[in-house]
């Protein structure tokens, strides 16, 4: 009797494309990128100096490859299968290098492993990328500050800090990832002409 049990679970196990030795399913994880840009016009005829754009430096709580988002105060969770292709800082820099060269605003415009000669630096810092879903419809925040740096004498010639709210209109990661392309495009547009008019 006994024995005639144990087939008929081994049969219904089998039956069931259910093993002990199976392995274990896993959601497939999705990787996605900030690849947005604006169009940019120089304001300007006379291309007299060198930018070097430095590559941002993060919060620690966003310096990751993770996908940021709040549902409540004072609490910042991440997504478990969707993520950014990079963090957010190598995502960032390539698109400011390509939005200020974009300009025709600079003799040139250059960003590490350059190490020659430069009429000034652009350092910023990422503060927040995150989707906050507290309301509806939900905000992707993204918060850069920057400074401009003239490199002769050291001095800081201006500072700003950025702060781009965009609505994300579908609730799901791959919502907050399209609303973090268009908030990068509006911060971008913002830094190219902070940096035109500074410089």
């Amino acid at each position: 009797m006994r024995f005639l049990k144990l087939i008929l679970l081994l049969s219904f196990l089998a039956l069931n494309g259910c093993s002990l030795f199976s392995p274990i399913q896993t959601p497939d994880q999705s990787a996605y990128v900030i690849s947005k840009t604006p169009v940019v016009r120089a304001k300007r005829q006379v291309q007299r100096h060198t930018l070097l754009v430095l590559s941002p430096d993060t919060k620690s709580v966003f310096d990751t490859a993770l996908m940021a988002y709040t549902v409540k105060p004072y609490e910042i969770s991440f997504y478990s299968v969707n993520k950014w292709a990079e963090r957010p800082q190598q995502m960032l820099l390539p698109l400011m290098v390509q939005t200020l060269q974009n300009t025709q605003g600079f003799r040139a415009v250059i960003a590490p492993p350059y190490n020659g000669e430069s009429d000034f630096l652009l350092s910023t810092q990422i503060l927040s990328l995150q989707q906050n879903l507290m309301r509806s419809p939900g905000m992707l925040e993204l918060v850069v500050r920057a400074e401009l740096i003239k490199t002769s004498t050291s001095r800081v010639v201006a500072t700003k800090q950025f702060t781009v709210h965009q609505p994300i209109f579908r609730r799901t990661p791959y919502g907050g990832v399209i609303a973090a392309n268009q908030a990068t495009a509006r911060f971008l547009r913002e830094l190219a002409a902070f940096c035109l008019r500074y410089t």
